[in-house]
This record gives C-alpha cells, structure tokens and sequence, in this order.
C-alpha cells in the first residue's frame, strides 16, 4: 500500500490516471476491493480519490495495528492465492514499527547483533558483507560460550549428538561450561532433557570427554567385533581404519600401523576386496587389534593450558615437528605456553600419510612431510589466533637436505621439489625452520607407527 501512495510522485494524474486505476482495483483483495467502491463518491473508478481512500485506509490499519500491540495485520478471508501474498509482503510502516518497538529500544545496551545499533539485525545495513557477519556471530558465541558470570546466556546442553547450546536461559547461574554443566547436579532439577543421564563419559563433537578429568578418551572398543571374523578381507580391514574417529590426527601412530598394513594388501592387484588374505597379512592386523582391545582406551588432554591462569600468560609459542621413512611420513604440531613460574608444552593436531606405491627417494618423502607441517601449523595458527597470541613459530626437521631446499636462495630446482619449496615458503616463513637430532625428533613415532600400548606408554 506504501508503494501506491508514492505513485503520484512518478506518474502524472491526468495522463496515466484512467489506465492505472483499474489495474490498481485488479490487484487488491476483493474485500479491500468491495470497501473502496463504497465509500467512493461515483461509480468511476479514478486514480486520485482511490488513493485518498487507500491512505484513510491504511492509517486506520495502523492505528489498530498499535492498539493490539503486534503490528500485524490480522488473518483475512481472502483466497489462498491473494491470501499468501496479501500477509507475507505486509509490512508495518515506520511509525508503527518505532511506536511498536519502544520497549525494544529502552532495553539496555544496543540490540543489533552486528553494529551494535538500535535496529534489528536483519535491517543492519553496516555491516553487510556476508563474510564479516559470520565473523562478528563466531566471536559472539565464543564469548557467550566463555562467559561464566553473566546473567543471561547460553548453556550446555547433553544431547545424542553430544553438546549443544541452548538458550538463552535467564538466572543468576544461567551460564555454563560443559564440564559444570556436567559436574553439577542441580540442572537436573532444570526439566531439561538429557540424552543418557547415566553415560559416565559424554561425547563432544563426537569424541569421548572424561568429565572428572576433562580428558578426552579414544576408546577402540568398536574394533574388537573385527576379532571374531574368521576370514580377514581387504574390506575387513578397510573398514577397521574407517572405524578409528580422529579428526585432529591424535592417534595417527596407531592408525599409521593400519595404513600401512593396508597399502601391502594394495599392491598385490590379483586382491579383491572379499578374497581371504594371507595368514602372515591376517596375523599382523590382528595383533594390531588386540592390542588396542588390551589397551582399552588412550586418554589426552583436553585443554592447551591447564592450571594456568590466562592473565599470567606472557608467551604462547607454536611447535612443529616432521619426519619421514619408507613406509609414512607425516608431522606434528604443539603449543608451548610460558607463565612466570611454569612451561606447558600440549599436542594440538598431528597428521600422517603413507608414502606412495610407487617409491621415492629419502629426501623427496622428507621434503613431502615439510610440506604436511606447513599445511598442518598453518591451519592451526589460524584457528588458535583467536583464542592466544601466537608469538612465535619454529619448525623443526631432522633432514639437512630438505632444510637446504627451504631455506636456500637463488637456487633452481627440478619441478617437483621447486612447486612444493615455493608452497612451504609461503606457508611458513623459512627463517623459521630448525635442525633436530632424530633421536629428540617426537615425529619419529608418525613415520614408522606405533602400537596403542606403546603410544600410551609414552604419553602417560
């Protein structure tokens, strides 16, 4: 209706007037149809009486809109086809919408999530870049997730699918983490629903959390149902691999194990997928098995700086190590966080890779696993720079030949080694690459693999 009051304004009266009425009539509802035609003075339907009658019309809309206190037009008996276009286009003038809203406004703080204004979200014509909003919402529910002493805000939630936030839920105690969610019992007495209120180790993001000691725990108790199969096939063994749930690669010695045992079964063409494998290939990956089954489960930590205060905080810095073998090759990154008195030194992501079926030189697998580390610490100083000050990045490689590809200049190399020198330099700046003793390198342990035993031992 605002758009027909305008039209005056670009149109003229006396030439277009006779044309537009009818399609103007044509075009509204039949019962806002029936209403104009009896309060006009003359039988003739004519452009400028029916816009008076349109503007008398709709502030008497208005009015009752701001007397019921919605600002929305009531349902009407129209048809289904006028109906869904008739009250899914209305929108309430400026005046409605400022009388509407004073409650709105007179709420403390501004309630536009992206700039802060006094104007709804979606009007916020400030921030518009898409991009930018997905940034300003991520950083907004960090901090509502964080944020332990406010009075309004998300909660944790324990679903099947593991934690969710809910809310926001209004109290003195509305906010908390998943560990005093979980720890403590009086959010029972809340009627929110829980998944599986007698589970001793809930799930987040699909990863076990030992709640008492916020650790998280691997457990392979999904594989032991390979140990019963008779016959060991190549999709048997597949799908054991597929089993192991690791996104940031903090089993990949264990997993590296399998991969390996995996690729042997691949070269042999004459395989198929559901053909009984060797004795000696079925033996191994079933030792592997059960010593995961013996081992039960792998507990690590589940916070970068625990027992630290983050206001002692004075230097966050970011480890990398790599290494490389015949068989795999892969690299590791680590956060070293530095207070006055004490050094955490947390894994954050590892990642590893079989090397290829065709065979490379020593030096060429060295150089690959470079390239894995960059890759890997890049993605990980981007995700962590939100949440510390990255001051620091060293790189550590126990191989001098690859060291001198990355931090040589003025030299050409073949193709292969030249493309991926350039994409480590530009991952990572190459003053920050160092020489370690193999024997101190912690990524020895990705290129040959590792047992689950083995890999607990070391890391209890």
């Amino acid at each position: 209706m605002d758009s027909l009051l305008k039209l005056p304004e670009a149109t003229s009266m006396d030439t277009y007037g006779s044309f537009l009425a009818p399609v103007v009539m044509s075009k509204i509802p039949e019962e806002l149809r029936i209403i104009i035609t009896r309060d006009l003075p003359s039988g003739e339907w004519k452009l400028e009486p029916l816009l008076k009658i349109f503007n008398t019309e709709l502030q008497l809309r208005e009015k009752c809109a701001l007397v019921s206190g919605t600002g929305q037009r009531k349902e009407q008996h129209f048809s289904q086809r006028d109906k869904g276009k008739y009250i899914n286009r209305y929108q309430s003038s400026t005046a409605a919408l400022l009388t509407e809203n004073k409650s709105v406004q007179s709420r403390e703080g501004p309630w536009c999530t992206f700039c802060n204004g006094n104007h709804p979200s979606s009007n916020c014509t400030i921030v518009t870049d898409i991009s930018a909003r997905k940034q300003i919402l991520r950083r907004r529910v960090s901090e509502e997730v964080v944020r332990s002493d406010s009075g309004s805000g998300p909660v944790a939630l324990s679903t099947k699918f593991g934690y969710v936030l809910s809310g926001p839920v209004q109290g003195s105690d509305a906010t908390k983490t998943c560990e005093d969610w979980e720890e403590d019992q009086s959010y029972s007495k809340t009627g929110l629903p829980q998944a599986n209120p007698e589970e001793e180790f809930p799930k987040v993001l699909g990863i076990t959390w030992n709640t008492k000691s916020d650790k998280l725990v691997f457990s392979f108790d999904g594989l032991t149902m390979y140990l019963t199969e008779e016959s060991v096939t190549k999709r048997i063994v597949l799908s054991s691999i597929a089993k192991v749930y690791d996104p940031l690669g903090l089993l990949s010695p264990i997993t590296t194990v399998l991969k390996i045992l995996f690729q042997a079964i691949c070269k042999d063409k004459n395989i198929t997928w559901d053909d009984v494998l060797e004795d000696e290939t079925a033996k191994s990956w079933k030792s592997a098995l059960t010593n995961m089954k013996e081992t039960w489960t792998v507990d690590l930590n589940g916070c970068y700086s625990p027992q630290i205060d983050r206001k002692e905080i004075r230097s966050v810095e970011l480890h990398g190590f790599d290494d490389a073998s015949e068989k795999a090759y892969g690299g590791v990154v680590y956060i070293r966080i530095r207070t006055g008195t004490l050094v955490s030194c947390q894994l954050v992501a590892s990642k590893s890779k079989v090397a290829p079926i065709g065979g490379e030189t020593i030096p060429r697998l060295e150089l690959l696993s470079r390239l894995v580390l960059a890759r890997l610490m890049s993605h990980v100083r981007r995700e962590l720079e939100g949440k510390y000050k990255i001051d620091r990045v060293v790189c550590w490689l126990d191989s001098e030949i690859a060291l001198w590809w990355i931090t040589g200049t003025g030299k050409e190399y073949k193709l292969f080694i030249q493309n991926r020198v350039v994409e480590i330099r530009k991952l990572i700046d190459p003053k920050s690459w160092r020489h370690v003793p193999t024997d101190q390198n912690p990524a020895d342990v990705l290129s040959r693999g590792s047992l689950a035993s083995e890999l607990k031992e070391m890391r209890s």
